[in-house]
């Protein structure tokens, strides 16, 4: 049709759409999506409870803009299969999102989505980049508004997109995307933590915090009143499994954390949030040998770390960089035996050490 902009229709599920000819790309494209793919707008339209949702320009049939359909909307429609969208099971899980405007399937080690939950109302996860002429703003289309990860709520059961009880059938709950060491925790207990980029996907943890721990996870809990009158519970998964395995764990202040592992390696973490939203992994190995040995390890702040050894030494160690770089050996004996004997040797800080004997 020719004339002003404004008079894109469709009969939805038949066989007509109609569009004027200086409508740009994404009007076209919505309008014949209702009519191809039998799709409703998961845009607001009047009536709707929680238009604060809308997902705008992260789906053409929410804004008709050019740019791609969520993951929902591309599996809704069978342009993406259902085997490209992770299936969350259990605590806290790694993925690597790969970007939904980049070729389909995901190569081998990636997903185009993640779905946490089985029943409506559940969550997805994805990963958008400008990666393309329909995802990049330019002068005729709008583009997507922020690149990252984006977290929607999906509100309707109807596989054509159709709302239901007047929800808006997507609810974004990232307003913005979210970049590298961003979480955004959702109000059914679910964190999205981005953790990394590669080209083309972003890394994430998701952890869903209703469901059991899986052993050998690292917890993060917070005693926000240290007085004794606070309730410690509802920790964050910072460790993603292996931590059983650890034959001495302990904390080095300011969110560095030691472990010993089976090889008898000291090795560094670090807690960069300290909020229960990080993921400790890849550690620096500072110790290179001999701590399996030790009868006790546990630290005394500002990087000093004691050992009581098989003698019943107690030594002093210092990690000078408290970085990951140091080289943690040639120690100092400040006891001079006994400490065989204890069953807990500990630190206070401010150089104390606390000890059970047997």
């Amino acid at each position: 049709m020719l004339g002003g902009t404004g008079a894109g229709t469709s009969n939805q599920g038949q066989f007509w759409a109609r569009f004027v000819m200086a409508e740009h790309l994404g009007t076209w494209a919505m309008e014949l999506m209702h009519v191809l793919c039998d799709f409703f707008d998961v845009r607001c339209i009047p009536g709707y409870v929680d238009c604060e949702g809308d997902v705008v320009n992260f789906d053409n049939m929410a804004w008709n803009g050019g740019m791609h359909p969520t993951a929902l909307t591309k599996a809704s429609i069978e342009w993406l299969d259902d085997t490209a969208i992770a299936k969350h099971t259990g605590r806290a899980v790694p993925y690597e999102l790969h970007a939904v405007g980049l070729t389909q399937p995901p190569p081998p080690g990636r997903v185009t989505a993640v779905r946490v939950g089985s029943d409506v109302p559940y969550l997805m996860a994805e990963a958008r980049l400008r990666v393309d002429p329909f995802e990049a703003s330019s002068t005729l289309e709008p583009g997507i508004s922020s690149e990252g990860v984006i977290v929607y709520r999906v509100q309707t059961s109807s596989p054509k997109g159709f709302p239901q009880d007047n929800h808006i059938p997507l609810y974004l709950l990232t307003g913005t995307a979210l970049g590298v060491g961003q979480t955004i925790v959702t109000d059914s207990n679910v964190s999205v933590s981005v953790t990394g980029s590669r080209p083309g996907a972003f890394l994430v943890v998701v952890d869903d915090r209703s469901a059991p721990f899986v052993t050998g996870q690292l917890l993060f809990y917070r005693d926000t009143t240290q007085d004794g009158t606070g309730d410690v519970n509802t920790p964050g998964v910072i460790g993603l499994g292996g931590w059983q395995d650890m034959l001495h764990v302990f904390g080095g202040g300011n969110g560095i954390i030691y472990a010993v592992d089976q090889d008898g390696r000291l090795l560094f973490y670090r807690d960069w949030h300290m909020d229960g939203t990080g993921g400790v992994a890849s550690p620096d190995v500072i110790g290179l040998g001999g701590w399996q040995d030790m009868l006790h390890v546990f630290g005394g702040g500002n990087g000093i770390i004691y050992a009581v050894d098989q003698d019943g030494q107690l030594l002093f160690y210092r990690d000078t960089t408290q970085d990951g770089t140091g080289d943690v050996n040639t120690p100092g004996v400040i006891g001079l035996g006994g400490w065989q004997d204890m069953l807990h040797v500990f630190g206070g800080g401010n150089g104390i050490i606390y000890a059970v004997p047997r």
